[in-house]
């Protein structure tokens, strides 16, 4: 207790000294402050600015009284502070840390000094339960990359654009560049208020290239956030295009308010010399969108562009003096940067850059920093040094540095006096960055521009989806008439125009007005377009009603007969005849009705061609019976099983493939780490140095599970199957469940299983294999509903893999307790349990135990590193000749092992698997995964047979059907004729299916067989039947047409035309018993059509007594009447054509009104539309005048109120 309460008091002690520094280093900049803000009150007063100088007065006095409060401290004020709860602090061990906290916290803001805000968490670490509170901010616990640098091409990373985006307020950005390895990221972290964040030492080469960001609240600018943006060391050798360095610096530029440029020792000649970009700014960049300008004389445009800058020079060892007097470190960098005179080349050539950071960067400062520590160990890690090993002078020259940034470092504004929020950052990222990439130069007046066009984008998408809202509320699909349509779209185009009004921002030639006129343009076509859709849609329903009928004839094989292609088209007519009576459908009535027409060319076309179905079912099954397919060569990896953001997806291409291999299959599953090197060994298997994706394309390529199918090399007639797996324990997952599901399906579909990781064999790689102790969640033994029988060993061990665990870059010695031991022994006791009964324990074997249970057959390798650590991005592009010769052996060793004992696929029942069984098992898991069920093992054979036992059926029908086909001529002449053929063809089908089919043990499937067939004896029987009555029914028509056509004619309507019609009758009757094959109706068929044409027999006889009686009556009517009937025809003939004469005239002159009245309807239309037009155009110019005159007022108040100041202004 009293040895922690001693340490407290020195860290009290401790911070009082630097504070009082801290206070000392304060009166300084505010005297610095106050000369400055006297000089631009001069300033104003000479050049007539009297009200904005009075305004300044204000200031000044402000400033004074706060520099003469701070004068008149007699003692440390720290410890007035830490008086205030005076007796407390011999107890602030126990609890009160945190009322420690806010009281120092209190003291640090009131003067700040927020610089020091380490030296107070030094203080506060020594108290339990005391933590460190900041102003709200975006939670950022480490950096990030901003701008992305590979391959000289510079892209935005979306994630930081994220974090920028949901920055609302304004921010103060302070960019470092200088060559690589000057200790950069050390400076950035420290104004973070951290020691590690940035990457320091030998990992910068890698991690720190482009720009890397880090957002933290400010603090000593309440609502601002402080963004550090960390640049890739330039200079560097590896780079092959020094243009990269310089856009690197471009961009540090134009980002930041506060530029710091770090650099080593002293600031001599070389230093400038290496400061090269500085003076290839006017090449990179313009200040307008005019043509670059000329150079350092042009210069003065890019002042008001620039940012501060800082010099900052490490590891300094000079003294401060010129000519034998003290100077500042400012006065340093500015003496170094006088111009030389003379006109030597060699000499100019030296000016050039320092006349451009003379020009560039008027308002400069310069710190130098002693050496951190003397130790170059202690230098090697300087983010793990504590505070009290570094150097008291360095400590204070960077805590001084800290200050001066958290005080002086101003917030980003724009030309146009706007702050940059986070938002604002981002475009303009986007804005810089995708000008570098397309070749052209940021161009910085272009930067409001762009701003206003984000704005006017929004605005216009705002009043677009205004529109669409509006019309999707107002319209009623399908309109009863285009013109409905047309006035909703421009009541709700004018609404949206109001909106863009209200939220637009300098869209002064009105381009994005425009542009929202195109897009409502384009969503009016849409609705025109919805409204099409939704008459076909009214037109589909109505026509699937109608044609419902016709749909369940064709399922019913009723045109499958002869003679159906007639019936087909005589329901086709009544179909469309009954859709052209439908009301109301639209204008899509015609091509609707057209697709379906066109839908049912290939059934008509079926129908014609059933012969020739036959012959195609004939040849599918004689080719389903060979016993082996050619083999499968892949000359490259297919993906089996897509894992994309949905559920899992299963490749036909792959199915198609897998499907086509008859032989026995083994397949070889790998599983590990993401990035670890699964792919490299797979491809080995394979053959090949190249195949399933390596190194950084592995992230993209490998998702899901992916399929090789090679020839096996040792074992003939079988297919080597490999899988590669996506990667374990990848952070852009989302959900574990994804993982599991992968493993769980590489464990089902192999019969070894490669489980590979990295160095050693530790608790997180066993851990890593968790997914096997979820097994008994996620498997089923059997169809039983008890889910428990995974426990039952025996069960569960004849579904699981043989375990082949592989060690990726070894560096181990195989020793243990002295004794040398084998790769498998190594295996075995990592795996071995401890003895104990509490949980930890339990927990700590429960995955050692399930691993020996499900995996009894084990083999352990392990693999030294392939070749130098700077060659293995490169590892599947070198020869062996390349690689550690151990390594190599280690691999011919494992491919070797797994070529002779990888056992051959076997399912359940001992059954050996063909690349058509493993077909059917990706299916079947796949789908009980996405369903939310769980695979059940015996339920593969089940499964299996289900398919086989189908297919033999299919087989088996498809065979009766040509047999019935080829022997079967309908209609037969007797019933026993139909039966005997039906008998023998039966025979043979059911020895169709006894060969194909598979373990029908309760011959369910043969039952179903015979039940179709019972089925298909009937619909002969019935097709015979209807056969017999269509031969007979097309002989009646055909023969006694002649006398059908005699009757039409009225041949028989005669006296005596009776006696001649039962003649010629009797006649047709007996040329019809004459016909052959008319089958089994031929009878009933002519009875039923002798009573349907009774009724002509009686009607002839009566017409034929009729006119026998009438003729005698009919020869009396004398010549002198038929001429007074003519005189009368001739007359009324003479009435019509006088009447139709007068009727057209008529219709003529009611046409020319109706014409007359159309063009005067129309004017007066024109008329309305011209006013409303002129209407609208005052209305707009109105609003735009009033919107002008209150951009003027506030530009006005602007210019009234604008005074000087420090911030730094980009355009």
């Amino acid at each position: 207790m009293e040895a922690q309460q001693k340490s407290f008091q020195e860290n009290i002690a401790q911070l009082t000294e630097k504070l009082e520094k801290e206070r000392e280093n304060l009166l300084r900049e505010m005297n610095m402050m106050l000369e400055h803000k006297l000089k631009v009150q001069e300033t104003l007063l000479n050049e007539g600015f009297r009200e904005k100088s009075e305004l300044m007065s204000e200031e000044i006095n402000q400033l004074k009284n706060m520099i003469d409060d701070t004068k008149e401290e007699d003692t440390p004020w720290v410890t007035k502070a830490l008086d205030k709860f005076g007796d407390e602090l011999t107890s602030i061990l126990s609890s009160p840390a945190k009322l420690l906290g806010q009281i120092v916290k209190g003291v640090l803001i009131s003067i700040n000094v927020v610089g020091y805000i380490r030296s107070w968490k030094l203080l506060l670490e020594a108290l339990p339960g005391c933590q460190v509170t900041m102003a709200s901010g975006p939670n950022m616990m480490d950096p990030i990359c901003l701008v992305e640098n590979k391959n000289a091409q510079f892209s935005v990373n979306q994630k930081a654009l994220q974090i920028l985006e949901n920055i609302s307020q304004p921010v103060v950005v302070v960019a470092i560049v200088g060559l690589y390895r000057t200790g950069k990221s050390y400076l950035m972290n420290r104004l973070a208020g951290q020691n590690r964040g940035f990457p320091l030492g030998s990992t910068v080469q890698s991690k720190t290239k482009g720009i890397w960001m880090w957002c933290v609240p400010h603090p000593s600018k309440s609502d601002h956030i402080l963004v550090l943006l960390d640049t890739e060391g330039l200079g560097d050798v590896e780079k092959g295009d020094s243009k990269n360095d310089s856009w690197i610096f471009a961009l540090a530029v134009l980002l930041s308010s506060t530029l710091v440029y770090n650099s080593m020792n002293t600031i001599n000649n070389d230093a400038l010399e290496k400061l090269h970009y500085v003076t290839e700014l006017t090449e990179l960049i313009r200040a307008k969108s005019s043509p670059k300008m000329d150079g350092v004389r042009d210069s003065v445009e890019f002042v008001s562009f620039f940012p501060d800058v800082i010099w900052t020079v490490r590891d300094f060892t000079l003294e401060l003096k010129l000519n034998g007097d003290p100077i500042t470190e400012d006065e340093y960098l500015e003496n170094a940067l006088k111009l030389i005179k003379g006109s030597n080349p060699n000499v100019k050539k030296s000016n050039v850059p320092k006349e451009c950071i003379r020009h560039f960067f008027p308002k400069r400062k310069c710190f130098v920093f002693d050496r951190p520590v003397n130790d170059k160990q202690l230098l090697a890690h300087i983010d793990e040094v504590l505070e009290s090993q570094l150097d008291p002078k360095f400590k204070e020259q960077l805590n001084t540095f800290c200050s001066y940034i958290f005080t002086h470092a101003r917030t980003k504004i724009l030309r146009e006096g706007v702050k940059v929020t986070g938002k604002r950052l981002g475009t303009l990222v986007v804005t810089y960055v995708d000008a570098i990439n397309s070749g052209g130069i940021p161009c910085l007046e272009n930067a409001v521009t762009t701003l206003a066009q984000l704005e006017n984008s929004a605005a216009m998408q705002k009043a677009a989806d205004h529109y669409s809202e509006q019309m999707a509320q107002r319209l009623n699909l399908p309109t009863d008439t285009l013109q409905e349509l047309l006035e909703v779209h421009a009541a709700c185009e004018r609404e949206a125009i109001v909106v863009f009004m209200k939220q637009s921002f300098k869209d002064e030639n009105q381009d994005f007005q425009k542009k929202l006129l195109e897009m409502i343009k384009d969503k009016k076509e849409g609705f025109l377009q919805q409204n099409e859709e939704a008459s076909a849609k009214y037109c589909q329903t109505k026509l699937d009603q109608i044609s419902k009928t016709l749909k369940e004839s064709i399922s019913a094989g009723s045109f499958s007969v002869p003679g159906g292609h007639k019936l087909y088209r005589k329901a086709m007519e009544r179909l469309q005849c009954d859709y052209f009576h439908v009301p109301r459908k639209g204008v899509k009535t015609n091509e609707v009705l057209e697709n379906f027409l066109q839908s049912q060319v290939a059934i008509e076309k079926s129908i014609l061609q059933s012969d020739k179905a036959l012959t195609d079912a004939a040849k599918a099954i004689a080719g389903d019976t060979m016993d082996m397919a050619p083999l499968i060569h892949m000359p490259e990896p297919l993906c089996l099983i897509e894992n994309t953001n949905g559920p899992l997806l299963v490749n036909p291409e792959a199915l198609k493939i897998l499907s086509d291999i008859r032989q026995p299959v083994v397949v070889v599953a790998i599983m590990g780490l993401n990035r670890t090197g699964k792919s490299y060994l797979i491809n080995k298997l394979a053959g090949k140095n190249k195949g399933f994706s390596v190194g950084s394309t592995v992230q993209s390529h490998t998702k899901g599970i992916w399929m090789w199918c090679v020839p096996h090399p040792k074992k003939p007639n079988h297919t080597l199957v490999l899988l590669d797996t996506e990667g374990l324990g990848d952070v852009e997952k989302g959900d574990k469940t994804n993982d599991t599901h992968i493993a769980v399906l590489a464990l089902l579909l192999s019969s070894t299983f490669v489980y590979n990781t990295m160095n050693k064999i530790d608790q997180g790689a066993i851990d890593l294999l968790h997914y096997v102790t979820e097994l008994s969640h996620l498997l089923r033994i059997d169809t039983s509903p008890n889910l428990n029988r995974v426990d039952d060993t025996a069960d569960f061990v004849r579904i699981c893999p043989d375990l082949v665990w592989t060690l990726r870059d070894f560096y181990l010695d195989l020793e243990a307790n002295g004794q040398l031991i084998t790769a498998d022994e190594y295996l075995e006791n990592s795996l071995r349990p401890k003895q104990g009964p509490n949980q930890h324990l339990q927990n700590f074997n429960l995955p050692r135990l399930c691993i020996q249970k499900f995996f009894p057959v084990k083999k352990c390798f392990i693999f030294d590193l392939p070749t130098h650590q700077k060659k293995l991005a490169q590892l599947e592009t070198l020869h062996n000749d390349d690689l550690d010769p151990k390594f190599v052996q280690q691999v011919a060793e494992f491919c070797s092992y797994v070529f002779s004992h990888s056992k051959t696929k076997t399912l359940s029942g001992g059954i050996k698997a063909s690349g058509s069984h493993l077909e059917n098992l990706v299916q079947t898991y796949v789908n009980a995964i996405n369903s939310g069920n769980l695979p059940c093992m015996e339920s593969e054979v089940l499964t299996l047979a289900r398919i086989k036992n189908s297919v033999a059926v299919q087989k088996a029908i498809a065979h009766y059907d040509q047999e019935m086909g080829q022997k079967l001529q309908l209609p037969t002449e007797t019933l026993q004729e139909l039966l005997d053929l039906h008998r023998a063809s039966e025979k043979e089908t059911i020895e169709v299916f006894m060969k194909n089919s598979f373990k029908d043990e309760d011959q369910g499937y043969q039952k179903k067989l015979e039940m179709q067939l019972a089925a298909k004896q009937n619909d002969f029987h019935k097709r015979n039947l209807e056969a017999s009555q269509n031969r007979c029914s097309a002989l009646l028509q055909d023969i006694f047409h002649p006398l059908e056509e005699n009757v039409k004619q009225g041949v028989y309507s005669k006296p005596g035309g009776h006696c001649l019609f039962i003649q010629q009758r009797d006649e047709l009757i007996a040329k019809y018993n004459q016909e052959p094959r008319k089958g089994i109706q031929a009878e009933e068929a002519l009875q039923k059509y002798l009573e349907s044409k009774e009724s002509v027999s009686v009607t002839i006889f009566q017409i034929d007594l009729a006119l026998t009686a009438r003729e005698k009556e009919i020869e009396g009517i004398t010549e002198e009447f038929m001429k007074a009937e003519a005189r009368r025809l001739m007359e009324s003939l003479t009435q019509h054509q006088q009447m139709m004469e007068q009727r057209k005239i008529f219709h003529q002159e009611q046409v020319r009104l109706m014409e007359r009245n159309r063009v005067y309807q129309q004017a007066l239309q024109q008329r309305a539309m011209e006013g409303q037009l002129q209407e609208e155009v005052k209305r707009l110019k109105e609003i735009i005048q009033a919107e002008n005159r209150k951009l003027h007022d506030k530009l006005q108040n602007l210019l009234r109120n604008d005074s000087p100041d420090d911030a730094c202004i980009l355009l």
